[in-house]
């Protein structure tokens, strides 16, 4: 992994390693699957699907706060988990990024993800975003996979299912200058409502639907009312 190197400060990511304690049985499946991951146990090859929708690890740059000059790591991202992992030097073990805060973005795959706080119902949390939109109103997705657990059949007209990585909905955010994303909702009356309340308007809503390409047209055609 290469350190660049911008006005005389050394660019530093911290990370940690995949040996720390499991906080919760969440955490305790990632850990237990990078290890199996890393081995080339049975126990990662008994599940079906993938945690990633890029598996390989790629070149991405990295922005730190506050400067111009990227890191250049190999990178991926997992989708089930919602973590970046870096491949260390040696290339034969995984690295999380910590301290994500201190990055303000990270180019991979061609696309720009962000780690930002947003609102999930009442609470604020924080994740991984996609940015679409690069202006005032800037438009996020969050997409993710699920892991279920494989599943015993309880009945004789049940059937068993194995352990899975399940692809989830892309779920969209509007972004707003330093406020947390807020979730666009579903349905094309609600976004016109929603995006009337923040002040702005699209007269083209004809074909509007919670789709990316459908939403990137809406909100790049949006004005202030």
């Amino acid at each position: 992994m290469n350190l660049k190197i911008n006005k005389g400060l050394v660019l530093v990511l911290l990370f940690m390693t995949i040996q720390v304690h499991a906080q919760s049985s969440f955490e305790s499946i990632y850990l237990e699957y990078l290890k199996a991951k890393k081995q080339g146990s049975s126990w990662f090859e008994n599940i079906e699907g993938s945690p990633y929708f890029y598996a390989d690890f790629e070149e991405a740059k990295v922005y730190l706060n506050g400067s111009m000059v990227p890191t250049i790591a190999e990178m991926r991202f997992n989708n089930c988990f919602g973590e970046m992992e870096f491949l260390s030097g040696n290339g034969d073990e995984y690295l999380l990024l910590d301290e994500k805060d201190k990055v303000d973005s990270i180019m991979l795959n061609g696309k720009v993800y962000r780690y930002l706080p947003y609102v999930d119902i009442k609470n604020e949390k924080k994740a991984y975003f996609i940015r679409l939109t690069n202006r005032e109103l800037e438009l996020y997705v969050k997409r993710s996979k699920s892991f279920r657990e494989e599943r015993a059949p309880q009945s004789g007209y049940e059937e068993f299912l194995p352990a899975a990585f399940i692809d989830e909905k892309d779920v969209f955010y509007i972004g707003l200058a330093n406020e947390p994303l807020l979730l666009i909702p579903g349905r094309k009356k609600k976004i016109i409502t929603f995006f009337n309340e923040l002040g702005y308007t699209n007269s083209n809503a004809v074909k509007l639907k919670y789709e990316e390409s459908d939403l990137i047209s809406y909100v790049n055609g949006l004005k202030k009312k």
